[in-house]
């Protein structure tokens, strides 16, 4: 497996807006299940129109949404495909179940990679208090791990706690750009250069 950018543990994570997002953890699962919310930026006539007027010509797409995404996964200019951004932004955000980020934020704040937390039910669910930590040293694949110093969601130190649980690590490989943020590893431009050559190279060498 060749992860790009791995998120497992996740509670030294530098983005701005998941560290606010996360001091109203529990506001804001009580407000969206009040709600009945239970999927977040699904694809509808409103989202579209929201991105054909915020994010319709590449100046609009971005002074708004490129900003909104690098205050969020980190910041990298050098990398932005000016062009492309209204395409990108046409198809993104893509949409995700409440439950999704509702297990993320148990992530960042628990500090473990493990299943979702029920509460009350996971005595009957897990049959423990707790719910159960992934094993990923159970994992006997091997498994290269691609990282960014500019990733505000997946930090280095995160990226570390994984590599150092996984038995059969064949490469721990940092990005040759200082600033290669989370999304960089979707569209940057040097894609071709900073991450292709390399991963054609590891498959080759495994098989």
């Amino acid at each position: 497996m060749i992860a790009l950018s791995p998120v497992a543990w996740i509670s030294h994570m530098k983005s701005p807006v998941i560290n606010i997002l996360k001091l109203f953890y529990g506001e804001i699962v009580f407000l969206a299940k009040a709600l009945g919310v239970v999927e977040l930026f699904q694809d509808s006539p409103f989202l579209r129109g929201l991105q054909r007027t915020f994010c319709g010509d590449e100046v609009w797409a971005f002074a708004i949404c490129q900003h909104l995404v690098f205050i969020t996964g980190g910041f990298n200019y050098n990398q932005t495909n000016y062009e492309q951004l209204p395409v990108i932004y046409n198809h993104f955000p893509g949409g995700s179940s409440f439950k999704q980020i509702q297990h993320f934020g148990q992530l960042v704040l628990s500090g473990y990679f493990r299943q979702f937390d029920y509460e009350l039910k996971n005595i009957e669910i897990y049959g423990s208090l707790t719910p159960p930590s992934y094993p990923v040293e159970n994992i006997t694949a091997p498994v290269a791990l691609f990282y960014g110093e500019g990733d505000w969601l997946s930090d280095v130190s995160d990226a570390k706690i994984l590599k150092s649980r996984l038995p059969n690590l064949v490469e721990f490989h940092r990005v040759e750009d200082e600033h290669f943020s989370h999304l960089d590893f979707v569209y940057a431009v040097d894609t071709k250069n900073l991450l292709l050559a390399n991963i054609l190279r590891l498959i080759k060498n495994i098989h």
